[in-house]
């Protein structure tokens, strides 16, 4: 019987405030390129390297001294090429921000712990 009376009833909606706010990547990301410039380059070519069209064309497309090719197994993968040079900038990047993170972690880790005297 309670099944039936609620049917007609409809869902209250949950109270905007009480929602986690929504955070956007890309002002995340312009944010941080203000104080580290290579965020933005490493992130735009990501950005780029993942597009379905480029992304899958280079993983078949590789060169040599005779050309370019749609194949894996002629010459040097682009894809390799394009990872060997973008890493650093990653790397680059990141390293500073992810190793202060990282440090905090770090000393959360253990700081309800209680060490024997």
């Amino acid at each position: 019987m309670a099944r039936l009376q609620s049917k007609g009833k409809k869902a209250k909606s949950p109270d905007p405030e009480a929602l986690p706010q929504q955070v956007r990547i890309g002002l995340c990301v312009e944010s941080w390129g203000r104080e580290t410039p290579e965020v933005l380059v490493a992130y735009n070519l990501f950005c780029d390297l993942v597009h379905p069209n480029i992304g899958s064309t280079f993983l078949v497309a590789s060169t040599s001294a005779a050309g370019l090719y749609f194949s894996r197994f002629r010459g040097e993968p682009v894809g390799r090429q394009i990872l060997e040079q973008s890493l650093p900038i990653l790397l680059s990047a990141s390293h500073r921000t992810f190793s202060q993170y990282l440090a905090v972690l770090m000393g959360t880790i253990w700081q309800d712990d209680e060490l024997p005297s």
